[in-house]
């Protein structure tokens, strides 16, 4: 389980408030998301992607849940498309469970993510 906590310092309100749209493509389709959001989903990916990596390795047949409340959701809900992206199948069968998650993607994204963020 990867939990992403809700804004909590000062630097979680720039994220917040740098939402320009940016472009994010998942399963070959291009789409707008919440910058901030996606700059600090790609950050955490970075951070935890070989921890995470090493302990699927440890535990065949558990998969990766993400949970995130809030500015947490969102980026948790970024995180899994990252994870479930045909460019970065190595963690596709990852889920996330989001709590008060702000407006991150575009409406047809969010169509697309519907089976795997809650």
């Amino acid at each position: 389980v990867v939990v992403v906590r809700g804004s909590m310092t000062v630097s979680d309100l720039w994220t917040d408030l740098n939402c320009k749209p940016d472009t994010f493509i998942f399963h070959r389709k291009s789409y707008h998301v919440h910058s901030g959001m996606l700059q600090s989903a790609r950050e955490l990916d970075s951070e935890i992607r070989p921890l995470v990596l090493s302990l699927l390795e440890e535990n065949k047949g558990f998969t990766t849940v993400v949970v995130g409340h809030s500015l947490g959701a969102g980026v948790g809900a970024l995180l899994t498309a990252i994870w479930c992206s045909e460019q970065r199948g190595d963690l596709s069968e990852t889920t996330c469970y989001a709590f008060g998650t702000p407006c991150v993607a575009s409406y047809d994204l969010c169509k697309e993510l519907h089976p795997i963020v809650t």
